[in-house]
């Protein structure tokens, strides 16, 4: 018999967070429906963090503008099918949305002002209204759907620190999966105005918490799916980098998204190396020579926790996960429903 390994296929839906947001098509849309192709093909179940402050404010411009009621109408179609292709939809809140400048001309976004980056930078009063629009939005995503008894949560721009600051929000509306913490990592912006720094950890890659996200209580009432980080070093650092020399001009690698990034950075917490590089396990970091080192991964982990963003997708991305599910379904079985993978 095969042995089963749980890989988690998360996934941000989101626009970008700068200046302009780009376009709901190319950034949603087209991206997240070639992954749903490949997804359905390979059976599997995945996890959607919809960035429900954005759907909010959307849904509030939609009153008066025909081309926002479009997206926002298609954006619930897409969510609903994702739910049908056994899809998750669970909260994403980047609190910036609320200061977001709606550029008619353009169909897109400023959202350019940081000013409430992160949920820290958020009064109580502020906490509860965007966890309060979140929930609305993701209700009206479930209709006509048994909701789950229970929901997920990924703070954005990972910034889950401190958790007391809307730990009561989370319990007001089920919210019991985390899913925010990167293991070996850190961040920092605007000035310091919002950080956080997961240098520290338990050992288990899924655990249960209480009072914050990075430290385990065995008797607390939530559960942190932690995200790994994929070394590249040796040999396979050099040959990444000569692949990304030869091929990063074809059109297959051009990204489908058309915004500009928040600019935000992630920095590994272990000491700087020339030789060796650490990344998330994203799709939109995947090729063919990565696509080894997350095969490696797996032969000595049971768990892989995957964290991507369909905006950054390249038809080139889309090819190489159909290619490393293939080579995964032939050695193991495939455990992909956060529900059972999270029953610990």
């Amino acid at each position: 018999m095969s042995k089963i390994k749980k890989i988690l296929l998360t996934f941000d839906f989101e626009l970008f967070l700068g200046d302009k947001s780009g376009t709901v098509k190319n950034c949603m849309i087209k991206p997240t429906e070639e992954l749903l192709k490949v997804l359905s093909k390979h059976n599997l179940a995945s996890v959607f963090f919809v960035d429900t402050l954005y759907l909010y404010r959307l849904k509030q411009i939609a009153i008066e503008h025909e081309a926002a009621r479009k997206d926002y109408d298609t954006i619930i179609v897409l969510l609903r099918k994702i739910i049908t292709n056994k899809g998750s939809v669970f909260h994403h809140l980047h609190p910036h949305w609320l200061d977001a400048k709606y550029l008619k001309e353009l169909n897109q976004w400023d959202v350019s002002d940081k000013t409430k980056f992160a949920l820290s930078n958020l009064t109580h009063n502020e906490i509860e209204l965007v966890f309060n629009q979140s929930n609305e939005i993701l209700e009206e995503i479930y209709v006509g759907f048994e909701k789950p008894k229970t929901t997920g949560f990924r703070a954005g721009g990972l910034y889950a620190q401190p958790f007391l600051a809307y730990k009561e929000q989370m319990q007001k509306y089920n919210i019991t999966l985390d899913f925010s913490v990167l293991r070996n990592a850190k961040s920092e912006g605007n000035k310091g105005g919002y950080r956080f720094d997961y240098s520290q950890y338990p050992q288990d890659r899924i655990f249960h918490f209480s009072e914050e996200v990075n430290i385990e209580n065995k008797v607390g009432n939530f559960t942190e799916f932690t995200l790994d980080q994929c070394e590249i070093k040796g040999v396979f650092k050099i040959l990444n980098g000569l692949y990304y020399r030869m091929n990063y001009k074809k059109e297959s690698w051009e990204r489908w998204g058309d915004g500009t990034s928040s600019g935000n950075r992630v920095k590994s917490t272990e000491r700087g190396n020339k030789l060796k590089s650490e990344e998330s396990f994203s799709i939109e970091l995947l090729n063919t020579v990565k696509s080894t080192l997350y095969r490696n991964y797996l032969k000595k982990e049971d768990f892989l926790h995957v964290i991507s963003h369909p905006k950054l997708f390249s038809p080139m991305n889309i090819k190489s996960l159909d290619k490393l599910l293939s080579k995964v379904k032939s050695k193991y079985v495939i455990e992909s429903d956060v529900f059972r993978i999270g029953s610990v």
